[in-house]
């Protein structure tokens, strides 16, 4: 189980709030934010993986970390115990195994471990302190001076901290932990790491003790004693046997009720589809080489398009809790409200996308300067397009349950089942085509077009003329990997996870 902890308030019923029931695993022991990305992310075992902040649910990569390669020989990575990320963003992780544990890099794209990156070793080989405690139960380095700090025992006795030259691998014992109060040591430390506060901060697990059995301990130094020390740790009472604990900014994601229809694609105007992500933690754009720029913050829905119809797209957001809409060096205002679903088209036939919103529980079409129509029901889902090829687009909708579309003043008709993910094609000559995707099968039906697999369970449907021949074509994005596949043409990683892509 994920939970978040209120380091301030020391009450166990007040103190800790449980991010969802389950992770739906049972072998994560050490968890790390990034700072970079915004992503929390874990190791099952010996998968990595990222939480869902919201609900506590873990999303992990679909290759294991690897066997790695070094001095020892090649050994096959099975418990990973300790992860965290240094200063310039590289995740490592120490593995567990019989003898001295391991130091390795992860690659965040793959999941994978970094070949080569000790100096021709995969890995690098941790020595044991003179006490003999070679067992390391969780990393963290001090974004201040990029040390890393290890707490260390020998089968879960005795915990020490040290320092670990991240080069050698050799550490240097700084001190135990003791708890003054109780006059004990304290043991079984399983979690380490640097809190947004710049302390040291660890969480112990269930063994020996149960006056120190899950709690969060603030460790601190105490010159006198020569000894790291705590006080009045908070007691945790939402599970038992913690292992892991990291600190950074990790709201809960908005609610996003239905799949974003994104109305463009093309960024520099020269008629293809450019591959492009949007990073909600951070507000990035990048788009595939093109170049990086900032612009939108956290909850911010993406809505990219030919807003000043010059031909090229603009990055551009919609917030629904100020309903505001911001396009990048053009404009912004307020339109709409917080419970509205941005539906960005161009509906007056002038060659710039429109502001327009659908608003579910009252089943109201607002078009920005244009006009307002009622239409719908409340779970069906906008996918304005221009359906009848007239140079304007059209008010659509389609209702899952029965996979049924409404094209406003035009038809209706079947296409799809519940499940399936709604999108559009347009077919070369400016009309647009109702289709769906199957994520459970990989199918492709476009309405009166074709049907065809391509995907899996997890894509994300992105079509789109990659090609500049006028049609577009299947393409899928698979977030957990950050891989973009378009069908017959190519594949290839761009992004990171938690991305979101800002093709259409």
């Amino acid at each position: 189980m994920l939970a978040a902890v209120k380091t301030w308030d020391f009450d166990p019923a007040t103190n800790e709030q449980p991010l969802g029931p389950t992770t739906g695993t049972s072998g994560i022991e050490s968890i790390a934010y990034n700072r970079f990305d915004g992503e929390l992310y874990g190791v099952n075992y010996d998968y990595l993986g990222t939480f869902d902040s919201g609900n506590g649910e873990f999303f992990q990569y679909p290759y294991p970390v690897g066997k790695i390669y070094g001095r020892l020989g090649w050994i096959d990575v099975v418990d990973i115990d300790g992860l965290s990320f240094d200063p310039a963003g590289n995740l490592w992780a120490s593995v567990r195994r019989d003898g001295p544990d391991l130091l390795i890099q992860i690659d965040l794209t793959t999941g994978q471990a970094v070949p080569g990156i000790f100096n021709g070793d995969d890995y690098l080989v941790v020595e044991p302190l003179p006490s003999g405690a070679d067992d390391i139960d969780d990393i963290a380095f001090n974004p201040a001076d990029g040390h890393m700090f290890v707490v260390m025992n020998k089968s879960g006795h005795g915990d020490a901290i040290a320092k670990v030259d991240v080069a050698t691998g050799e550490p240097v014992l700084i001190g135990r932990i003791y708890d003054p109060d109780l006059g004990v040591m304290v043991q079984d430390v399983e979690g380490l790491g640097i809190g947004c506060d710049g302390l040291l901060w660890g969480v112990t697990g269930n063994k020996n003790i149960p006056e120190i059995n899950d709690r969060l301990w603030q460790i601190y130094w105490d010159t006198p004693t020569q000894t790291f020390h705590v006080h009045q740790p908070r007691k945790l009472s939402y599970g038992t046997d913690y292992e892991g604990v990291t600190c950074g900014d990790l709201p809960a994601p908005p609610p996003t009720p239905v799949p974003v229809m994104i109305a463009g694609g093309d960024y520099n105007g020269d008629g293809t589809a450019d591959p492009a992500v949007f990073r909600p933690a951070t507000g990035l754009w990048a788009v595939r080489n093109l170049g990086n720029v900032y612009f939108g913050a956290q909850g911010d829905i993406p809505i990219p398009g030919d807003y000043s119809g010059t031909g090229t797209d603009a990055p551009a957001v919609f917030r629904p809790s100020a309903a505001l809409w911001n396009v990048r060096a053009l404009t912004r205002f307020y339109f709409g409200g917080a419970n509205d679903i941005a539906a960005a088209a161009d509906y007056d036939g002038d060659g710039t996308v429109d502001s327009g919103i659908y608003r579910p529980h009252i089943n109201l079409w607002a078009l920005r300067g244009i006009s307002k129509v009622w239409f719908g029901a409340e779970r069906d889902i906008p996918v304005a397009g221009d359906y009848d090829g007239d140079g304007t687009a059209d008010i659509a909708l389609y209702r899952g349950k029965k996979g049924l579309w409404f094209i406003y003043g035009i038809t209706r008709f079947y296409l799809g089942r519940e499940g399936d993910i709604p999108t559009r094609f347009e077919d070369g000559s400016g009309l647009s085509r109702a289709a769906v995707f199957r994520p459970a099968t990989g199918l492709w039906a476009v309405h009166g077009l074709t049907r065809l697999y391509y995907g899996a369970a997890g894509d994300l449907p992105i079509p789109g003329d990659y090609s500049g021949g006028g049609d577009d074509v299947s393409a899928i994005y698979r977030a957990y990997l950050s891989k973009w596949l378009i069908r017959n043409r190519t594949s290839f990683f761009y992004g990171r996870p938690g991305d979101m892509p800002v093709a259409r």
